[in-house]
């Protein structure tokens, strides 16, 4: 399944930004350079919402995916189109520290018509729980954002509970 194959992609993405913590630089001060992407390709769901729960990737979990029926979501007055609401966590593990159990856990949102463009959604301060992945950025009342716009979204609690 492409559409599967390329959450993959996106998930791979995802976990590589979040080990990295950035990356590019100033060519001109001997950095690297940002590498060139070729342009989004996008892609329709071949399948259903449920079959990416047997998604499977090193250190991965989905624990649940199902389809999210369009105008359920609502950002900015606007009905968000029909998409899959995929849920899971990454790097599960135990402390050495305190014995208990963390790991990162994530919402991923993906349109059933994709444009073939990611949307990392950052949380804010020092994250603690999973906020709805629809993309949206900034403050004020979003009229649209990236989930409403075609992107796949994905959402962290970065490894922890604000609990």
């Amino acid at each position: 399944m492409r559409f599967v194959s390329s959450t993959a992609v996106g998930l791979s993405a995802v976990a590589l930004v979040v080990a990295c913590g950035g990356g590019g630089g100033d060519p001109d001060r001997g950095a690297t350079a940002l590498p060139q992407l070729t342009p989004a390709v996008g892609t329709s769901l071949s399948g259903t919402c449920t079959a990416l729960s047997a998604f499977a990737y090193a250190n991965t979990v989905i624990d649940a995916a199902s389809e999210v029926v369009a105008g359920t979501l609502r950002v900015g007055g606007n009905d968000i189109a029909a998409h899959c609401l995929v849920t899971g966590k990454m790097h599960e593990r135990v402390s050495t520290v305190d014995g208990q159990t963390y790991a990162i856990g994530f919402e991923m949102r993906l349109p059933l018509n994709w444009n073939g463009r990611y949307f990392y959604q950052g949380n804010g301060g020092t994250d603690g729980l999973l906020r709805t992945a629809d993309g949206s950025a900034g403050s004020g009342g979003p009229r649209s954002n990236a989930l409403h716009k075609g992107f796949a979204v994905i959402s962290s609690d970065a490894g922890h509970s604000a609990a």
